[in-house]
């Protein structure tokens, strides 16, 4: 498991872009690769934005991931 704390929507949706699919990595489309990550980030339960996560790396970076502490 990769412990995503202080990292942000664009470090996931690189790792999926650099590592997916298992039999031909960095293969999927940037639009792809977005979409993933946001369909991971939903299951999570996390909130939805205003607007659909970007395809624009460096606006992926303004999402941060903060881990919950036990017992906040």
């Amino acid at each position: 498991m990769v412990d995503f704390d202080g990292q942000t929507a664009g470090d996931l949706v690189h790792r999926i872009q650099s590592t997916m699919p298992m039999d031909n990595p960095g293969t999927l489309n940037m639009a792809t690769v977005t979409d993933i990550a946001a369909f991971i980030l939903q299951s999570n339960g996390l909130p939805a934005g205003n607007t659909e996560l970007p395809a624009d790396p460096s606006a992926q970076t303004l999402v941060h991931f903060e881990a919950v502490k036990p017992g906040s």
